[in-house]
Protein backbone atom coordinates (compact mmCIF):
# COMPACT_ATOMS: atom_id res chain seq x y z
CA UNK A 1 0.00 0.00 0.00
CA UNK A 2 1.33 3.43 -0.93
CA UNK A 3 1.07 5.82 2.02
CA UNK A 4 0.11 9.38 1.03
CA UNK A 5 2.39 12.06 2.48
CA UNK A 6 1.23 14.35 5.26
CA UNK A 7 2.45 17.92 5.52
CA UNK A 8 2.31 20.11 8.63
CA UNK A 9 1.87 23.36 6.68
CA UNK A 10 -1.06 23.90 4.30
CA UNK A 11 -0.09 24.63 0.70
CA UNK A 12 -1.61 28.10 1.03
CA UNK A 13 0.97 28.96 3.75
CA UNK A 14 4.08 27.30 2.30
CA UNK A 15 6.76 29.74 1.30
CA UNK A 16 5.49 32.56 3.52
CA UNK A 17 8.06 34.22 5.71
CA UNK A 18 7.63 33.75 9.44
CA UNK A 19 7.42 36.79 11.67
CA UNK A 20 10.85 38.32 12.37
CA UNK A 21 10.74 37.32 16.04
CA UNK A 22 10.44 33.66 15.03
CA UNK A 23 13.39 33.87 12.64
CA UNK A 24 15.51 35.67 15.19
CA UNK A 25 15.01 32.87 17.74
CA UNK A 26 15.23 30.02 15.22
CA UNK A 27 11.89 28.41 16.10
CA UNK A 28 11.37 25.84 13.37
CA UNK A 29 8.85 23.33 14.62
CA UNK A 30 6.23 22.38 17.16
CA UNK A 31 5.15 19.33 19.09
CA UNK A 32 1.51 18.92 20.01
CA UNK A 33 1.05 16.77 23.11
CA UNK A 34 -2.02 14.59 23.65
CA UNK A 35 -2.81 12.95 26.98
CA UNK A 36 -4.30 9.52 27.47
CA UNK A 37 -5.22 7.03 30.15
CA UNK A 38 -4.46 4.10 27.85
CA UNK A 39 -0.93 5.22 27.07
CA UNK A 40 0.59 1.94 25.84
CA UNK A 41 -2.46 1.11 23.73
CA UNK A 42 -2.38 4.70 22.46
CA UNK A 43 1.12 4.27 21.07
CA UNK A 44 0.03 1.12 19.22
CA UNK A 45 -3.09 2.93 17.99
CA UNK A 46 -1.15 5.83 16.46
CA UNK A 47 1.35 3.41 14.93
CA UNK A 48 -1.06 0.78 13.60
CA UNK A 49 -4.26 2.73 12.89
CA UNK A 50 -2.87 6.15 11.90
CA UNK A 51 0.48 5.22 10.33
CA UNK A 52 2.83 7.06 12.70
CA UNK A 53 6.30 5.82 13.67
CA UNK A 54 7.52 5.88 17.27
CA UNK A 55 10.70 7.98 17.23
CA UNK A 56 11.33 8.55 20.94
CA UNK A 57 10.21 7.10 24.28
CA UNK A 58 11.05 8.29 27.78
CA UNK A 59 10.63 7.03 31.34
CA UNK A 60 11.00 3.83 33.31
CA UNK A 61 8.37 2.57 32.74
CA UNK A 62 7.75 4.59 29.58
CA UNK A 63 5.24 7.44 30.03
CA UNK A 64 6.13 9.81 27.17
CA UNK A 65 6.61 9.20 23.45
CA UNK A 66 7.11 11.11 20.23
CA UNK A 67 5.51 9.77 17.05
CA UNK A 68 6.08 11.08 13.53
CA UNK A 69 4.59 10.70 10.10
CA UNK A 70 6.25 12.65 7.30
CA UNK A 71 6.51 16.26 8.54
CA UNK A 72 4.06 15.84 11.42
CA UNK A 73 5.20 15.04 14.94
CA UNK A 74 3.04 14.52 17.99
CA UNK A 75 3.73 13.60 21.57
CA UNK A 76 1.78 11.25 23.82
CA UNK A 77 1.87 11.61 27.58
CA UNK A 78 0.45 9.14 30.08
CA UNK A 79 -2.36 10.96 31.90
CA UNK A 80 -0.96 9.83 35.26
CA UNK A 81 2.03 12.14 34.67
CA UNK A 82 0.04 15.37 34.33
CA UNK A 83 -2.86 17.25 35.90
CA UNK A 84 -4.40 17.80 32.46
CA UNK A 85 -7.49 15.79 31.60
CA UNK A 86 -7.00 12.90 29.16
CA UNK A 87 -8.89 12.83 25.88
CA UNK A 88 -9.44 16.60 25.68
CA UNK A 89 -6.83 17.26 22.95
CA UNK A 90 -7.37 18.29 19.37
CA UNK A 91 -4.99 18.39 16.44
CA UNK A 92 -5.37 19.51 12.83
CA UNK A 93 -3.13 17.85 10.24
CA UNK A 94 -2.87 19.35 6.76
CA UNK A 95 -2.46 16.82 3.94
CA UNK A 96 -2.06 16.85 0.16
CA UNK A 97 -4.83 14.32 -0.59
CA UNK A 98 -7.44 14.06 2.14
CA UNK A 99 -9.41 11.35 0.34
CA UNK A 100 -6.35 9.11 0.02
CA UNK A 101 -5.50 9.57 3.72
CA UNK A 102 -9.12 8.83 4.62
CA UNK A 103 -9.12 5.63 2.54
CA UNK A 104 -5.85 4.50 4.14
CA UNK A 105 -7.02 5.16 7.70
CA UNK A 106 -10.33 3.37 7.11
CA UNK A 107 -8.36 0.36 5.84
CA UNK A 108 -6.16 0.51 8.95
CA UNK A 109 -9.26 0.52 11.18
CA UNK A 110 -9.04 4.09 12.52
CA UNK A 111 -12.12 5.44 14.33
CA UNK A 112 -13.32 7.85 11.63
CA UNK A 113 -16.23 9.85 13.04
CA UNK A 114 -16.87 12.06 10.01
CA UNK A 115 -16.01 11.32 6.35
CA UNK A 116 -14.32 13.86 4.04
CA UNK A 117 -16.50 16.79 3.14
CA UNK A 118 -16.03 20.24 1.56
CA UNK A 119 -16.80 23.19 3.85
CA UNK A 120 -17.57 26.85 3.22
CA UNK A 121 -14.36 27.84 5.03
CA UNK A 122 -12.33 26.47 2.08
CA UNK A 123 -11.27 23.11 3.51
CA UNK A 124 -12.05 19.49 2.74
CA UNK A 125 -11.54 17.50 5.92
CA UNK A 126 -12.52 14.52 8.04
CA UNK A 127 -12.24 13.63 11.72
CA UNK A 128 -10.95 10.70 13.74
CA UNK A 129 -10.71 10.12 17.48
CA UNK A 130 -8.10 8.12 19.33
CA UNK A 131 -8.69 5.60 22.13
CA UNK A 132 -9.03 8.35 24.76
CA UNK A 133 -11.22 10.69 22.71
CA UNK A 134 -8.53 13.08 21.44
CA UNK A 135 -9.82 14.57 18.20
CA UNK A 136 -7.73 14.71 15.00
CA UNK A 137 -8.86 16.51 11.85
CA UNK A 138 -7.13 15.73 8.55
CA UNK A 139 -7.74 18.39 5.91
CA UNK A 140 -6.65 20.16 2.76
CA UNK A 141 -7.55 23.36 0.93
CA UNK A 142 -10.53 23.16 -1.41
CA UNK A 143 -12.87 25.53 -3.17
CA UNK A 144 -15.48 26.81 -0.70
CA UNK A 145 -18.64 24.65 -0.63
CA UNK A 146 -21.66 26.41 -2.04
Amino acid sequence: MSIPPIHSVPSSRRGRTKAPTWRRHNADGRGDCLHGQRYRQGIAHYRDKLGFTVTFQYGQPTFYACLCRDEVGLHLLDARETKRLPGQGALCVFVQDVDAIHAELVTRGANVIKPPQDYDYGMRDFDVVDLDGNHITFGMSSPPAS
